[in-house]
């Protein structure tokens, strides 16, 4: 599995069993004998990854005024996201055919959200219209646009979301 997540991390969207021997070191055999089969090796790379991000969702601070939680949600989502970014891809493409990976990629976008919608209770209640528009910026997808589409460095994309998050909540 760990052949699995350097081989990602190393921006490998789509390693075949081949590659993940290889990098193991092993015979694709060996791989086969650890793991039912791919679906089951990515299963187990998904549960890697939550345990090795939890403390990020963890650490999102809650307290103080409107600019205080835009910054904590700002920089805990940079973190975040550029963590997660090349296991993402990879389990995105082949999430459309693995309930697993859909689901494990479900289990986190709602917890994104309930974060959102916890750490904004205040403003999102004199304005709930925007509270889908604030979990939409807060999004990986809005963070991967961002980053590859528009090109933005971790930096600049942070400064995007901080500013847009502050033209939108009072």
């Amino acid at each position: 599995m760990q052949s699995l997540l350097d081989l990602v991390t190393d921006g490998v969207r789509a390693p075949t069993a081949a590659q993940i021997a290889e990098r193991a070191g092993v015979s694709v055999r060996s791989v086969f004998q650890h793991f039912e089969d791919l679906e089951a090796l990515y299963g187990d790379l998904v549960e890697e990854q939550a345990a090795r991000i939890a403390p990020l969702v963890a650490s999102l601070r809650t307290d103080g005024d409107t600019a205080t939680r835009v910054d904590a949600l700002v920089q805990q989502r940079q973190l975040l996201f550029e963590t997660i970014t090349p296991v993402r891809r990879a389990i995105a493409e082949r999430s459309t055919a693995s309930p697993v990976l859909r689901e494990r990629i479900s289990d986190l976008d709602t917890v994104l959200r309930t974060q959102v919608h916890e750490q904004f209770l205040h403003e999102l209640d004199e304005r709930p219209d925007v509270a889908e528009v604030v979990d939409l910026i807060t999004s990986f997808e809005a963070w991967e646009r961002l980053r590859t589409t528009q090109g933005l460095d971790s930096d600049g994309a942070a400064a995007t979301l901080r500013a847009s998050l502050t033209h939108l909540l009072p």
